[in-house]
């Protein structure tokens, strides 16, 4: 697994995953490759966001503002390419996962498990991640809103 210092967001951005290595850091998937990054999600979402000319407060109150909602706020990282991502829980939560809707295929249901969803990827990738079910279609449905008031807006 190659190995980075600090990671830039583009397209290819599947999901941002907590690593659960000493140092911390992210586990990046992207379509064809994953890397380890030595900072943590919530560092690479809010670096991007100031590599788009703003910052990730600024964004999370807009998010706010047009999706009357306060917790697990969507994102949106690059407005020109349309790149936006949900967290999964808290932010700052450490088991945290940052999704990047243009690459999900759906959430499937693991059965047995209440808070334990699949992850298909577009590309045929699947990722089991810490959240219910209900909770992952919900901020799917919340990045689709906060893209399509975008393009309505422009």
């Amino acid at each position: 697994m190659k190995t980075t210092s600090e990671y830039i967001i583009t397209v290819d951005t599947v999901m941002l995953a907590p690593a659960f290595e000493a140092e911390g850091g992210t586990i990046v998937h992207e379509k064809e490759q994953i890397l380890y990054v030595k900072q943590s999600p919530w560092e690479i979402i809010n670096e991007n966001c100031f590599l788009g000319f703003s910052s990730y407060d600024g964004r999370v109150k807009a998010a706010k503002k047009y999706l009357n909602c306060d917790k697990k706020v969507p994102v949106l990282i690059y407005e020109r390419d349309h790149i936006a991502a949900f967290p999964t829980r808290s932010p700052t939560h450490h088991l945290c996962h940052w999704v990047f809707p243009l690459h999900a295929r759906a959430f499937l249901k693991e059965p047995g498990e209440k808070d334990i969803v699949i992850l298909q990827t577009r590309h045929g990738e699947k990722v089991r991640l810490p959240v219910s079910h209900y909770i992952a279609l919900k901020q799917m449905h919340r990045t689709y809103h906060l893209l399509h008031t975008l393009d309505t807006s422009s």
